[in-house]
């Protein structure tokens, strides 16, 4: 949104609040004078009442509506996820490299990518503390993550589309270091077409803890193995092939 449609989405948006805290005391003066009504005149004073008060204020919503609608294009409710996410983007100082637009378009295309994410290999570039690495999902939505480093440890991430529920180290001759069971706040990630974001009580804390790591999805390439114990094993061992690095000089 440009600077003068974002001001009078901000100030459509200013219109909308008021015009919920007027209905807020419009209901109130409403059920005050229907019950007045009952009284002083007939019982059924306070169903007109309300009625009456019901229609003012779907009438005022309705016009603040189509006033959002015109001016920005938008209905009131994606203009308000828009420029709640717009706040968010900027309160991290644009650590994320995509707009608040994008982003709502992201979170509609979840469920499109959870199927689309079926049986594929994702090379990924960052974080900085990651470097490159590899996730890998199988037909059932297992999901692992391979962070080789260049001591030949490796770090093994298992879990689902929404996060990690094991942590494995491998040393470099792919001996099991240790296997731990993570609770869901750990490692969480949120998987699109083209990035990875990553937050967890695991990573490097940020001001904003909220604020999740970026990875760009540098490759894409089609996986159909099953994930299992011995498969990872054998990964581990391909990846440090494909880099090309002789082990024996470490």
């Amino acid at each position: 949104m440009d600077y003068e449609t974002n001001d009078l989405s901000k100030r459509a948006i200013k219109e909308r609040e008021r015009a919920k805290n007027i209905g807020k005391k419009l209901w109130i003066i409403a059920i005050a004078i229907g019950i007045l009504g009952c009284i002083i005149w007939k019982w059924y004073a306070l169903l007109i009442s309300i009625g009456l008060a019901f229609l003012a204020g779907s009438i005022y919503s309705y016009l603040i509506s189509k006033r959002v609608l015109e001016n920005t294009g938008l209905e009131v409710e994606e203009l308000e996820a828009v420029l709640k996410a717009e706040k968010t983007v900027e309160e991290i100082k644009k650590g994320i490299p995509i707009t608040p637009n994008e982003l709502i378009r992201k979170m509609k295309e979840v469920p499109e990518i959870l199927d689309w994410s079926r049986e594929k290999h994702l090379t990924i570039s960052g974080p900085d503390f990651w470097g490159i690495h590899h996730i890998y999902i199988d037909n059932s939505l297992k999901h692992v993550i391979f962070c080789p480093k260049t001591d030949f440890t490796t770090h093994v991430f298992m879990g689902n589309p929404v996060g990690a529920t094991v942590w494995r180290k491998y040393d470099k001759h792919i001996n099991q270091l240790f296997s731990k069971d993570l609770n869901d706040d750990i490692l969480q990630w949120k998987i699109y077409k083209d990035i990875v974001l990553y937050k967890g009580k695991m990573l490097p804390p940020k001001e904003n803890p909220e604020e999740p790591y970026c990875g760009e999805i540098v490759e894409v390439e089609t996986f159909h193995d099953d994930i299992n114990d011995e498969w990872i094993v054998a990964k581990i061992e391909d990846l440090y092939n494909e880099m090309n690095i002789d082990k024996s000089f470490f």
